[in-house]
């Protein structure tokens, strides 16, 4: 449905040519890695068999990147992320919700003081631009943020909430020590 919806909307001139295959292709990919996921029975020993909180991520994440795409038809992904969330949120526990709807507000937050900032067409340049120099760092600053938000909320699951927060805590230590043995960076005294 989306792709056809999409479709229409690159023949209206609001959507990229580009956009459309790779949409396809990332949809295709999901029904694959979780179809096959759950045939070879490797959800059994998940908390959550239906990995609803995996699916609701890639299906965001594809959404998010979408936006960049095609930053005048915004408010048609912003839509298809609160379907996700309504149909995700019948079998995801209450503090995975709130999980899930904390890193897409990061997200959008991140891409509406991005795109304010350099405007929306300088944005979607440096995110859509092969690795290397800016768009690198931009497309790897939101990897480390994606895995920090997915850690802290399996680390919230499978442990308590302050020895979360004590293990999150000594992340400053940790990226000071590694900076003086990676990078011979001193430490200061405060750390």
């Amino acid at each position: 449905v989306d792709l056809g919806v999409l479709q229409l909307l690159r023949m209206g001139g609001a959507v990229p040519a580009a956009l459309l295959p790779i949409y396809a292709a990332a949809a295709l990919a999901h029904i694959g890695v979780f179809g096959s996921v759950q045939w070879l029975g490797l959800n059994r020993r998940a908390a959550n068999p239906n990995l609803t909180g995996l699916q609701m991520s890639w299906a965001i994440a594809l959404q998010l990147g979408a936006m960049l795409w095609a930053p005048a038809i915004a408010g048609y992904f912003l839509g298809v992320i609160f379907v996700v969330f309504a149909f995700g949120a019948l079998r995801l526990p209450l503090r995975s919700a709130l999980g899930m709807w904390l890193g897409t507000a990061a997200a959008l937050a991140l891409l509406l003081v991005l795109g304010a900032r350099r405007g929306p067409a300088a944005l979607a340049r440096q995110a859509l631009a092969p690795p290397g120099g800016g768009a690198g760092l931009l497309w790897l600053s939101g990897l480390c943020w994606a895995v920090m938000y997915t850690a802290f909320m399996v680390a919230l699951s499978l442990t308590t909430v302050a020895q979360t927060l004590v293990a999150e805590s000594l992340g400053p230590l940790f990226a000071a020590l590694m900076g003086l043995l990676f990078l011979g960076v001193p430490v200061r005294a405060r750390t």
